[in-house]
């Protein structure tokens, strides 16, 4: 992301009296990614703070504050990032994705918990593997599926189904993660507002080029591509792999 001087929090600040910040874990357009230790549970838990790039910084003083200054008010930035807080309580029952577990407001910012899975995303996990077999494909994906077919029954759509976004964990299990983009339709079809975002190598070209398709299929086509990918990373580039759709 270039020159991303965004200052993270600093090493066991405590947030909400409950979590104790390790170190940062990733970086994205909105937000500061952070891994931390659930003092009631004992258990490690991922933090997603609001921080988004190049419209904030982190205030400099003394007292170890980690209060966050926003250069401009963008109200769509907040309502985006409460809208996955409620995208992942709607779906929280669901298996195969990464479960929420709260959401508070300090530092003049917003934070969201989610489980810490343990694992490695499916980008880094087909590197290291290499090409899969038809069997391995359809073993790893069938259960994954299923839930994006469940999520989807409860109206979410996640629009970001990528490499990336998908975790394999200790079991070999897909567990898809990141619901930034995701959005929900209500009965009557308007939508929770949400981020408009495509990923070119996983997207439709009538996604793409902003035509009206069934947002159900973005999903899918997502999924589609990240199989090819898994199965044709040999030797190729990513583009290579998914270009053929």
């Amino acid at each position: 992301m270039g020159n991303d001087e965004r200052e993270p929090i600093k090493k066991n600040v405590v947030l909400a009296n409950s979590y104790i910040i390790e170190h940062l874990i990733g970086r994205g357009g909105n937000s500061l990614v952070y891994m931390a230790l659930d003092i009631v549970t004992d258990q490690r838990v991922v933090i997603k703070e609001l921080f988004p790039y190049m419209n904030a910084y982190r205030e400099k003083n003394t007292n170890l504050s980690q209060k966050i200054c926003f250069l401009k008010q963008d109200k769509t930035k907040i309502i985006c990032f409460e809208n996955e807080a409620i995208v992942l309580k709607k779906i929280i029952s669901l298996e195969g994705l990464a479960k929420f577990k709260t959401f508070f407001y300090q530092n003049n910012t917003a934070y969201m918990v989610m489980e810490y899975v343990k694992g490695v995303n499916l980008e880094e996990w087909i590197q290291i593997s290499g090409m899969i077999s038809i069997e391995q494909t359809e073993k790893l994906f069938a259960p994954f599926i299923k839930n994006v077919k469940l999520m989807h029954n409860k109206n979410v759509i996640h629009r970001d189904i990528c490499p990336e976004n998908i975790i394999v964990n200790k079991n070999n299990q897909l567990i898809l993660i990141d619901f930034g983009s995701a959005l929900i339709v209500n009965q009557d079809n308007s939508e929770i507002v949400s981020s408009v975002t495509y990923r070119r190598d996983y997207s439709p070209r009538e996604q793409i080029e902003g035509k009206c398709i069934d947002e159900n299929w973005m999903d899918m086509y997502a999924i589609e591509a990240t199989i090819r990918q898994c199965m044709e990373i040999k030797g190729k580039t990513k583009m290579e792999c998914v270009m053929k759709w």
